[in-house]
């Protein structure tokens, strides 16, 4: 075979189309060089691993892994905007169960004087006759609770008023005597809640309830003898109260739920577990529980040591 007709053969085997995927580069005697598909016959195509394909391949890699990074926080944001959910619907279910709960406690209180005949028939009485512009008037009043009392000449009632005409309002009544000696009722239409600085739900019984909000509990003698007043298990039942109510007023949320609704079931013949409350009202309940233990036997068995006790007010 001639020399020019072999040498042709071989290079017109070298001069096919390299892959369209890689950037491919042919070097000239220069020492310049062009890509491919600006040559396509090459005897020494080089690959370049830096070439334009490569770096728009990486930029290509690039923005896939930051779209893939935005979509994944996308999902997590939703994840945890769902798990924040369940926990703000177990949230308020436990905290609807633990007033619900302390609703039915403090309506069975033998405290809760709202529900005596005498002070109940007074309350309807009271909502019948004021001048309502619908014209109502109840018939019976629903779940009665004492909301504040100094068993004088003040009492507050919260209940649900059955109204004649179907209707039933919820609100609390409070009735209470003026300067002049004078009766006087006074209506606000709301929902029940446990008191929010009183851990029973029921105040104790002062001279009269006071005006102002001091900062903290305030010791107000108890109607005992000097000597019962200054013996230790009254100083005891004072000081154990305090530290109850100085505890009890710096909790909040579902911690003082849960607190609030062990010191309303305590009294019950068949006190609810914590348990039935979960998360951090459990917590607050099985600390609520611990801590008055000891407090609630000796008030069952030292006269004293409840005088004590009942000397101090949760303003």
């Amino acid at each position: 075979m001639h020399l020019k007709t072999a040498i042709g053969l071989a290079l017109a085997a070298v001069t096919l189309s390299p892959p369209a995927d890689a950037s491919w580069k042919c070097p000239n005697m220069y020492g310049t060089y062009y890509y491919y598909p600006m040559v396509t016959q090459c005897w020494n195509w080089q690959w370049d691993p830096n070439g334009p394909a490569e770096q728009a391949a990486a930029a290509e890699a690039q923005r896939a892994v930051v779209q893939r990074a935005r979509e994944e926080e996308t999902a997590a944001q939703a994840q945890r905007a769902a798990e924040l959910a369940r926990l703000e619907v177990q949230r308020e279910a436990a905290r609807t169960q633990a007033i619900a709960a302390a609703k039915i406690a403090a309506e069975v209180s033998p405290d809760n004087i709202c529900r005596e005949p005498k002070v109940a028939g007074r309350v309807l009485d009271d909502f019948n006759s004021m001048d309502w512009p619908d014209g109502r008037r109840a018939v019976d009043i629903e779940h009665l609770v004492t909301i504040a009392n100094n068993g004088e000449n003040y009492v507050s009632c919260h209940g649900v008023w059955d109204v004649k005409d179907g209707r039933r309002i919820e609100g609390t009544l409070t009735m209470k005597t003026n300067v002049a000696g004078n009766p006087i009722a006074h209506w606000q239409q709301e929902a029940w809640e446990p008191t929010p600085n009183y851990s029973s739900g029921l105040r104790p019984k002062p001279e009269m309830l006071p005006a102002g909000k001091p900062i903290g509990p305030t010791t107000v003698p108890a109607m005992t003898d000097a000597a019962t007043t200054t013996s230790a298990s009254f100083r005891d039942g004072a000081a154990d109260r305090l530290a109850w109510e100085t505890w009890f007023n710096g909790l909040s949320g579902e911690e003082r739920d849960g607190a609030y609704y062990w010191a309303a079931q305590r009294s019950l013949k068949t006190p609810g577990g914590c348990d039935r409350l979960g998360g951090a009202g459990q917590v607050g309940c099985a600390e609520a529980k611990t801590r008055l233990s000891l407090s609630d036997a000796r008030r069952k068995n030292d006269p004293d040591y409840k005088a004590g006790w009942n000397s101090i007010h949760a303003n």
